[in-house]
């Protein structure tokens, strides 16, 4: 591959397998959202001109992923929703994130670290 970015790598029997950290975030982002009490996952404003003016929408936003060992670290920022419960809702995101990482790349999910960066209160 002649691209330099960094890609999260492991071997099989018949080869190497590179996944990009995006992916992985992806992933993660997607599980995330699936958990009852998150409202969204924080946006810059930065991103959202981006989006605004036509570039490549970041569904992972929120989501940096780093591996050391061989094993995958997941910090995720979530927003929660008005009536969502703090450790209930944290506890469920860093169960399912593991967990859609783990099932979908076959790699050890060593923790999910989640950042409560906001609360919606109201629309």
């Amino acid at each position: 591959m002649s691209d330099s970015r960094e890609y999260v790598t492991f071997s099989d029997e018949k080869g190497t397998i590179n996944v990009s950290p995006e992916v992985i975030a992806a992933i993660a982002a997607s599980a995330v959202l699936e958990v009852e009490g998150v409202e969204s996952l924080p946006s810059t404003i930065g991103k959202d001109i981006t989006e605004f003016l036509g570039g490549k929408k970041d569904i992972a936003r929120g989501v940096e992923i780093t591996q050391e060992d061989g094993d995958i670290t997941a910090d995720v920022c979530i927003r929660l929703k008005k009536n969502g419960t703090l450790k209930e809702t944290a506890t469920a995101v860093q169960e399912k994130t593991a967990q859609a990482i783990e099932s979908v790349t076959g790699l050890s999910c060593k923790a999910v670290n989640v950042h409560i960066c906001g609360i919606e209160l109201d629309k």
